[in-house]
């Protein structure tokens, strides 16, 4: 028995647009329903916790903006999150609940929520592949409680493994695992694993999308100039059209609605009137859950002028200090955490708690459609009113020519997949 050991759990949350794997690496006895959905159908509470967890997309996004492109994927880390805090106990569940924007709601009702999600999100729209799968890989000298696991096969449908972690094999075996199931764009997510690693937990998500009608297709491409906060000017490849598209604008943004395949899933893009240094910052903070829903659902169909970028952002974050800044003290506090409904105590001593959670993304636009990537680690240890718009003969113009917020949303439930903002290429990766 190991005596004092680093508890280290892995949520690796892969978003991929590119092709899904046949196979996931795990071996299960069942799998995620496959029904036939033509709206996400989510009750009155579960409408809240939906609102609730866009807020907090949107704390997110601010406390993470540092002025640089950044893309984050909001539904994983709470998916990550709902998971972990069903190990957690006393003021370090709270919190994390509290963060999330789900209070004094019942854990189980919580684990309903995602479950629903994980069962008719990826099946919403057969035309665009969206798949959640999860899975869990222990030492095999390590025990997790049966509650824990049972729950999260259950609500999130995780099976479990047990492998030695002192073997080369059991990294290989992670890094096979996430590779295989973002094809490959994640590889390898780990060099090594902590000497004390006990656990890792996984979750991967895949997403590939084109354009609605392929609008984009038959753009002409233009190599313009994108000006970023500072004035700094670059050339990049403009995709150039007039479409008739959802289109909302106020005196602070542009906002168009790029749909994708069936429109049951969009690309949301606000572009800020404003220009020069803090015009998206300024934004983000302006922007709350009910005032962006509103706009998303103000759109109007107009005849516009588009004018955007191709691109592609790479972030690597590690989350610690923006989760800390929205309330989530305590499971990163050595002394104070507290994850005992998570494993057997009597298999490692002394406490337990989260080290930093990272998450790396790619995401690129085409004029294809959207590819994404993305992979996520949470580590754990122990001791061991609108303006005038101008006209090109009678189209609205949308030129987004310097940086810009996005949206990937799921129109039915409202949930937020991806979000970030391009500043004109400067990723923070």
């Amino acid at each position: 028995m190991r005596i004092v050991k680093t508890v280290a759990l892995f949520f690796i949350i892969a978003l991929t647009a590119l092709q899904s794997c046949t196979k996931d690496g795990f071996v299960r006895d069942y799998s995620v329903p496959d029904q036939v959905v033509t709206k996400v159908a989510l009750s009155e509470e579960q409408e809240g916790y939906m609102k609730a967890g866009n807020q907090f997309s949107l704390n997110l996004l601010e406390k993470a903006f540092e002025g640089k492109d950044l893309i984050l994927s909001p539904l994983s880390l709470q998916m990550a999150l709902a998971m972990s805090l069903n190990g957690a106990e006393g003021e370090t569940a709270q919190e994390i609940q509290n963060a999330l924007g789900y209070k004094a709601h019942t854990e189980n009702d919580i684990n309903e929520y995602c479950k629903l999600l994980m069962e008719q999100l990826p099946n919403v729209d057969k035309s665009v592949t969206l798949k959640i799968l999860n899975g869990i890989i222990t030492d095999d000298d390590f025990t997790l409680r049966k509650g824990f696991t049972n729950t999260l096969r259950t609500y999130y449908y995780a099976p479990a493994e047990a492998s030695p972690f002192e073997s080369a094999q059991t990294l290989d075996r992670i890094n096979d695992w996430a590779g295989r199931n973002t094809e490959w764009q994640v590889y390898p997510l780990l060099d090594n694993l902590p000497a004390q690693a006990v656990a890792v937990i996984l979750d991967a998500i895949y997403f590939k999308a084109k354009w609605r009608g392929s609008f984009f297709e038959s753009a002409e491409t233009e190599s313009r100039d994108f000006t970023d906060e500072n004035g700094e000017s670059t050339r990049r490849d403009f995709m150039c059209t007039k479409i008739e598209i959802p289109y909302y604008s106020t005196k602070d943004f542009q906002l168009v609605d790029f749909p994708y395949a069936n429109d049951k899933l969009a690309m949301y893009v606000v572009l800020p009137r404003a220009k020069g240094p803090g015009s998206c910052k300024d934004l983000i903070t302006s922007l709350q859950e009910d005032k962006l829903s509103a706009a998303f659902h103000s759109t109007e169909h107009k005849f516009v002028s588009v004018i955007f970028p191709k691109y592609e952002i790479k972030s690597s974050l590690k989350l610690k200090n923006q989760l800390q800044k929205v309330g989530i003290i305590k499971a990163f506090d050595e002394a104070d955490a507290d994850f005992t409904r998570m494993y057997e105590k009597d298999r490692t001593s002394g406490n337990v708690w989260i080290d930093d959670i990272h998450q790396k993304t790619v995401f690129k636009v085409t004029q294809w459609g959207t590819e994404a990537t993305s992979a996520t680690a949470v580590v754990y240890q122990a001791p061991v009113d609108d303006a005038p718009e101008d006209y090109d003969n009678g189209a609205i113009i949308f030129n987004a020519n310097h940086p810009f917020l996005f949206f990937v949303v799921e129109r039915g439930s409202g949930a937020i997949l991806f979000e970030g903002v391009f500043t004109g290429g400067n990723g923070n990766d």
